[in-house]
């Protein structure tokens, strides 16, 4: 379904001097999806929290008409996701297979898709501990972790795609 170019935003945009904290309120314009884990800006890969990507699809009045149900595959998602399809919430996915059926949301022409996925806060720990970084405060007492830990995957990876099948 979607094989256009994403937008990708934080939803901590209403926090104030959310640069200085590392939060992440941006949009990013991408060619493909991308891990937040992967990004080259380290406000977005030691991002914790959700992040939204979003995208337009087109779809053809036949394709709604023969298909009895219809699903849209995120492929995989790290962590947990939450679908939006024109402005409407199809629903939360947490496992394999990260899928939800759409059917009855998908219109002709044109549907804005977007996909909130939200990570764990392992990322945002393991960014505050790199050198010359400016750490938020650890107020849940959480165990700080080593600069050169590994970083669990982020965000979205896709493929997303529609499908006819469960």
């Amino acid at each position: 379904m979607v094989r256009r170019a994403w937008s990708l935003r934080g939803n901590d945009c209403q926090k104030s001097n959310h640069m200085a904290l590392g939060y992440l309120c941006v949009w990013l314009k991408l060619s493909h999806l991308i891990l937040l884990n992967d990004a080259e800006d380290p406000t977005i890969r030691y991002y914790s929290g959700t992040a939204g990507y979003t995208a337009t699809s087109r779809i053809s009045p036949d394709l709604l008409t023969t298909a009895p149900d219809l699903f849209l595959d995120l492929g995989d998602v790290h962590d947990i996701a939450e679908v939006l399809l024109n402005q409407q919430n199809v629903g939360i996915v947490w496992r394999k297979p990260y899928r939800v059926n759409v059917k009855n949301v998908l219109r002709p022409g044109n549907n804005e898709v977007e996909i909130r996925v939200t990570n764990s806060w392992l990322n945002r720990l393991i960014g505050d501990s790199q050198p010359a970084t400016m750490a938020i405060a650890n107020s849940a007492g959480m165990r700080r972790q080593q600069s050169g830990a590994s970083l669990q995957p982020s965000g979205l990876q896709g493929p997303v795609q529609l499908s006819k099948f469960a």
